[in-house]
């Protein structure tokens, strides 16, 4: 009995240090490491090292680096240009050759490294300001010299570091403090995160210097930065999609890891809802292997094939290519998910073989190594989820046949609302690979400039806003239903419902009724995967008072051909498909020209729209079946 009593004492105390341990404010009079204390801290490069040496894919990684690196020192300085509203742009070049530089140093000991970065860093310190009219900037920019300062402290000489940590204090810090610049301390999405994670970067690199100012900010960030870490909880779901996932969540994993390494502590943040799930979700975002052309992201950029890459579920602002994804090596240190780096190792793999620059343009690059010296490649394992449901604002579901069969049915369907962060008129809509092509595609997003300098006001979200104009953005550019040629009704909300998974079926519903208050009573979409063989679309319509036309639409790259009123065979790289339509209605087999009348719209060279013109009576329920049958 006294046993238990004194075991139940030691539980009960492990837990309250525990959450003390959480909960603790940081102080002025807080311990911190000796520099450098930044995500990778004094000594840390020999366990590096060593596994760098003894794993054949980290060696080559590194050897890229160091390599970039080489290239580095010749680069012509960063000069302030600014782009519109942005100089983020230069902000991420001189964090990535800041963090590569760096890190070179800190592998090999070459002075030729450090003094690189030492001037970069003096450049940037010259600058007038870091446009802290776009927070952004500000963030990037003192988290690159935070990160450069701290890793190259007994490097730098005096004067350099006295230079260096006043611009980081003046343009970065001192800019923080006044919270009239400082709207994302209460956003819930990417720039939260950003910001957060760069401004606490340059506090912790600069603690000794102001230890109560820059203990102010660390936990101003702790509590700031659990507002964008709510939309985690809707089993790990991002709602602003697969690119600012990365953008959004490693800047939240540097902030825990900066924590972590310098306190002990993450302070409860890795287990918020939904956090830890999250690489899940970004995984799940990726299709299988497929060959692809894919569409151009500016005018003067031509089709640009890609052979064995997937593509990603690129709803709203994202990109269509899927990439190396850094943060995902940092998940798997966490909670040995052996199975998270099933895509990334054959990515990474992919790229180093095949288009080492590509990979070099990422500024996390060198953390991969970081985060994953203790990761043991020989024991990654294949995924085994196949079916994958988020819901709040940007929910949407995958269902996928298997993840390394080559005649793989990978579907992603969209639901949510259409006005938070980043989020296009797609509300119901679908992507859809089969035999290694992606037959049904999201054109993603266009670049902001390339709008923003036609005078486009992208980020204002009503129902008359010109960016419902743009033609990417607006739900005739999306793989769902249009009534009457009108666009969608912002203030809809929809679900992803009644997931089934079963043998020869997985499937779900969404009701997509509010996006059509005056045309529509209900419509409801149900999408299938039937014997791992075909995908079925089912869409139960009521009209209301006056007859309905409908466009049923789907972007591809595929050749059509219109087989008669209801059937389309598609062909595209010696595959074919055949969609088909069956219903009480008047349905007409169509395709649509994806060339924009507007001059401000990117070219969507090498796509085209097809689908079905669907009549439906007023005050009438018709049930329409769509499938999409690989041949």
């Amino acid at each position: 009995m006294q046993i238990k009593k004194i075991t139940l004492f030691i539980f009960l105390l492990f837990c309250f240090l525990t959450l003390f341990s959480q909960q603790v404010e940081i102080t002025g009079k807080s311990v911190v490491p000796n520099h450098p204390r930044l995500l990778m801290l004094k000594g840390e490069e020999r366990e590096i090292k060593k596994r760098v040496l003894a794993e054949p894919l980290f060696r080559d990684l590194q050897h890229l680096i160091i390599k970039e690196s080489d290239k580095m020192l010749v680069l012509p300085t960063i000069t302030r240009n600014q782009i519109g509203r942005r100089i983020l742009h230069t902000s991420a070049e001189a964090k990535r050759r800041i963090i590569y530089l760096s890190y070179s140093f800190r592998m090999t000991g070459n002075k030729a490294y450090a003094k690189a970065a030492e001037k970069v860093m003096l450049d940037m310190s010259k600058f007038e300001d870091w446009n802290p009219s776009h927070f952004l900037d500000v963030a990037e920019m003192t988290a690159a010299l935070a990160i450069g300062y701290d890793w190259l402290y007994d490097e730098l000489p005096s004067s350099s570091k006295e230079n260096i940590a006043q611009a980081i204090q003046k343009m970065g810090l001192d800019e923080a403090k006044d919270e009239k610049k400082c709207w994302w301390l209460g956003a819930d999405m990417n720039w939260n995160q950003v910001c957060n994670a760069g401004i606490s970067l340059g506090a912790l690199a600069l603690f000794e210097n102001d230890p109560s100012g820059s203990a102010a900010l660390l936990n101003r960030a702790l509590k700031s930065i659990k507002i964008p870490m709510t939309v985690y909880k809707n089993n790990g779901a991002y709602p602003e999609g697969y690119a600012y996932w990365v953008f959004g969540t490693v800047n939240n994993v540097i902030l825990i890891d900066m924590f972590e390494k310098a306190f002990k502590s993450d302070f409860g943040l890795r287990e918020l809802p939904g956090f830890m799930k999250t690489a899940e979700f970004e995984q799940q975002m990726e299709g299988p292997q497929t060959v692809q052309y894919l569409i151009p992201m500016k005018n003067s950029i031509e089709n640009e094939p890609f052979n064995l890459v997937s593509q990603s579920f690129s709803f709203g602002d994202a990109r269509i290519k899927t990439g190396v994804l850094t943060p995902m090596y940092w998940f798997a240190s966490k909670d040995k998910g052996n199975n998270l780096l099933w895509n990334e190792v054959r990515k990474l793999k992919r790229e180093l073989g095949r288009n080492p620059e590509a990979l070099t343009k990422d500024f996390t690059l060198p953390f991969l190594l970081v985060w994953a010296y203790q990761i043991d490649l020989n024991k990654i394992t294949v995924p085994t989820e196949k079916m994958y449901v988020g819901q709040g604002k940007g929910a949407m579901a995958v269902m996928r046949t298997s993840w390394d069969a080559p005649n793989a049915i990978y579907l992603g369907v969209k639901a949510g609302t259409e006005t938070h962060s980043h989020a296009h008129m797609d509300a119901g809509s679908f992507v859809m690979d089969a035999n290694g092509v992606r037959w049904a595609m999201d054109f993603g997003m266009q670049e902001y400039e390339s709008l923003e300098s036609k005078g486009i006001d992208l980020f204002k979200m009503t129902q008359e806003s010109p960016r419902w104009d743009v033609f990417r953005l607006n739900n005739l550019a999306h793989n769902t239903l249009t009534f009457n040629n009108k666009k969608h009704w912002i203030a809809g909300v929809s679900t992803i419902d009644n997931p089934v998974e079963k043998e020869g079926l997985m499937s779900v519903k969404t009701d997509i009724s509010s996006f059509f208050p005056t045309d529509a009573k209900k419509v409801v979409r149900t999408f299938s995967i039937i014997d791992n063989n075909y995908v079925q679309i089912q869409d139960r319509i009521v009209t209301a008072e006056k007859q309905d036309t409908i466009r049923w639409n789907m972007l591809t790259t595929a050749i059509p051909e219109i087989k008669n009123n209801k059937t389309i065979l598609l062909k595209q790289n010696g595959k074919e498909l055949l969609l088909s339509m069956e219903g009480d209605a008047t349905i007409q087999a169509k395709s649509w020209t994806t060339v924009s009348k507007n001059s401000y719209d990117a070219s969507n060279r090498g796509s085209v729209f097809v689908g079905f013109e669907i009549i439906i009576p007023e005050n009438s329920e018709r049930t329409i079946n769509s499938t999409l049958k690989p041949l």
